[in-house]
């Protein structure tokens, strides 16, 4: 399920009606989830063209956590053969003799990489934007009686929770060395 503006407002139960806010909400979460994870996720992008830095080692780290097909290699410009590394889903690819480039952008890989469907992120991006929609502008929660509700951590946008990052660090690529 990809998360829409028509979600959002569902889970809204009537507190905003804006259709094309919630869209935009939604986009802006997604940005920021990719963002924090280092990589794009989903869905499933086909023959997209990555940049990377050479990593000076044997083993070189895509960003992302799910590759599905290498289809070119060049290394600083020039065409690396399929059988001079192997590569693995968690986006790792290793030169079967010597080191990868240590040069800054010195590998260019055209691959097809991510997720068809994130569950537990479309339920995240669907609370967060809710989150911040919810919120009236410069208030962060309201209590009446008894009932303290609290919008969120910020006015005007949106911020995670722990709970939050909790879900997202699953997704986040490791840091090397």
């Amino acid at each position: 399920m990809a998360v829409t503006g028509a979600d959002v407002i569902k889970a809204g139960k009537g507190r905003f009606d804006d259709e094309a806010e919630a869209d935009e909400k939604v986009a802006q979460v997604w940005d920021a989830v990719r963002s924090y994870c280092e990589w794009h996720i989903a869905p499933v992008l086909e023959r997209v063209e990555l940049i990377v830095d050479g990593s000076g080692s044997p083993i070189l780290q895509v960003p992302t956590l799910r590759l599905l097909a290498v289809h070119s290699v060049l290394e600083e410009g020039e065409p690396v053969d399929p059988s001079r590394f192997m590569w693995s889903a968690d986006g790792s690819l290793r030169k079967r003799v010597g080191c990868w480039t240590s040069e800054w952008r010195g590998v260019e890989l055209v691959v097809d990489h991510g997720l068809d469907d994130v569950p537990a992120l479309d339920g995240l991006v669907l609370e967060v934007a809710t989150r911040a929609l919810i919120a009236p502008a410069g208030q962060l929660g309201l209590r009446v009686g008894q009932i303290d509700e609290r919008f969120g951590a910020t006015v005007g946008g949106f911020a995670f929770t722990a709970s939050d990052y909790v879900k997202l660090d699953k997704y986040v690529i490791p840091a090397e060395g």
